[in-house]
């Protein structure tokens, strides 16, 4: 069962269940929908059975969707005139973006998919990512269930002039806000391969007291079939901050 359009509670996941929180207070968000754990419930070993991770990996890099789902996805995705405008694949496990464990980086991400062949994989290898080996290590650390229980987004994507990460506060300095930036996509900010630039807040007026601007020769851009390339940064840009104080203003307000 497809969820979409209103909130479900039930088997979406952590970072599903921020999203339709973000539209409810009132945040623009690219419209998305959720294949809920319901769909790989099969798929996952109960406690009482013997199990090992790697052969359930294997049988999620299978998955398909049933046939009455497949159809619903296609009508969702026709409104979104897909492939025309690409769409990317997250995950969403029911105890990632939670209150304690955020899993940062853990599972995988596609974007700027572009055909539904690859729709149909980066579906299976996102929920299958729940376990890797590095899922695995990470709930081993943090003494979590070891039986990882996926569901996966997918949302329209938008080509940003820059993306990147805010940080409501810091444990250290919960004074400030601080915004994380690059230009383009923001994967080679998430895998470290970019500098951001960095701008902090203090919180209680808004005010930008302290900044880090990089200089810039790489950023990831659509590539011409599905995926991200690496790409030039144009000489004019290099030294610029990638985000302008009018949009640094409305990104502190949202975030406040």
């Amino acid at each position: 069962m497809i969820c979409y359009g209103k909130k479900h509670q039930n088997g979406i996941g952590g970072k599903a269940e921020g999203l339709f929180w973000l539209l409810e207070i009132g945040l623009q968000v690219p419209d998305f929908l959720v294949i809920p754990y319901d769909n790989f419930r099969n798929i996952i070993p109960s406690e009482n059975e013997n199990w090992d991770s790697e052969t359930v990996r294997k049988n999620l890099l299978k998955y398909s969707l049933p046939g009455d789902d497949r159809e619903r996805l296609l009508q969702i995705l026709d409104t979104w005139d897909f492939p025309k405008n690409a769409v990317v694949v997250r995950s969403s496990v029911l105890d990632e973006d939670g209150g304690k464990n955020a899993f940062p980086g853990v599972m995988d991400s596609y974007l700027n998919i572009v055909s539904m062949e690859d729709l149909e994989d980066a579906m299976a290898k996102c929920a299958a990512s729940a376990w890797s080996a590095n899922a695995e290590a990470y709930r081993k650390q943090h003494n979590l269930d070891p039986l990882a229980k996926p569901a996966v987004i997918i949302q329209q994507q938008i080509e940003p002039d820059a993306s990147g990460v805010i940080f409501t506060t810091f444990p250290q300095y919960p004074q400030e806000m601080a915004i994380h930036a690059v230009l383009g996509f923001g994967e080679a900010l998430m895998n470290g391969e970019v500098e951001a630039d960095e701008f902090y807040f203090y919180k209680k007026t808004g005010k930008l007291h302290r900044q880090k601007i990089t200089s810039k020769t790489m950023a990831y851009r659509k590539a011409s079939s599905s995926g991200l390339q690496s790409a030039y940064v144009e000489s004019g840009l290099q030294e610029q901050p990638c985000l302008q104080n009018v949009v640094l203003q409305e990104i502190f307000e949202n975030a406040r």
